[in-house]
């Protein structure tokens, strides 16, 4: 279990973590990544049967965790693959992807989704609940700071004067261990991509912890190439943890 607890969730002037969240305060703008709904009927077409509880658990951490500790947001935004499976959505994405955006409505003035790679035929749930669909990097949350799914590099204007980037896709995770017990916790990295800041934020789906970043490879372009030594790290549990630099991780 983590240990070394910081109270101060501020990952940088006017942006911090709210468990699986990232909350940029100026304009007020709740952002979640990585949901990808559907994933159970996905495995259960290739012979792998599980019970169907990502939504749920989804639900019940974005009331007790999030939306206990802020009601409504002005915005909330989606930063890609709100569903899981690349082609037309499934049945279960239908109901579950609609009950998501109902219940981000309900806390929210506006929902934003953000295509992410898992999202090439989101279009027709997007227009159903008449909610915003950006293509992958078109989204300004907060001026100079840009907001994008990760798996391509942008090339507009806005991207390239932004002096923030946020991104998912690589769902970070670290594992420690106590004694002959393995965790794995999902984490918040902070780091540089060029000149510009990096905060790449976990999934908020509980049918994988992620990618272990002190073991496997990403496949984002922002992080392919990036050594990770110098980056930040929170690791989250009950709240957000810093672990100081990668490269000093156990």
């Amino acid at each position: 279990m983590p240990s070394k607890k910081n109270r101060n969730h501020q990952i940088m002037p006017e942006v911090s973590i709210l468990d699986l969240c990232l909350h940029v305060r100026n304009p007020d703008t709740l952002v979640l990544s990585d949901v990808q709904l559907g994933y159970e009927e996905t495995l259960n077409r290739q012979g792998i049967f599980l019970p169907r509880f990502n939504y749920k658990a989804i639900e019940k951490r974005l009331n007790e965790r999030v939306f206990s500790v802020q009601d409504h947001f002005s915005t909330i935004l989606v930063n890609g693959d709100l569903k899981h499976s690349f082609g037309k959505a499934s049945d279960q994405e239908w109901g579950e992807v609609l009950d998501l955006i109902d219940l981000l409505k309900s806390h929210a003035d506006t929902v934003v989704l953000v295509k992410g790679n898992h999202d090439l035929a989101l279009q027709p749930l997007a227009k159903f609940k008449n909610v915003a669909l950006e293509d992958p990097g078109h989204y300004l949350a907060l001026q100079k700071t840009f907001i994008c799914h990760g798996h391509a590099i942008p090339e507009t204007r806005e991207f390239m004067e932004a002096k923030t980037l946020v991104i998912g896709h690589d769902h970070p995770a670290v594992q420690l261990r106590d004694g002959v017990k393995n965790e794995t916790y999902k984490a918040f990295l902070l780091g540089k991509w060029k000149d510009k800041n990096l905060i790449v934020m976990p999934s908020f789906n509980f049918l994988h912890a992620g990618t272990n970043i002190l073991r496997e490879e990403f496949l984002s372009p922002f992080l392919k190439e990036n050594p990770l030594g110098e980056f930040s790290v929170w690791l989250v549990e009950d709240q957000a943890y810093y672990f100081g630099r990668v490269k000093d991780l156990p």
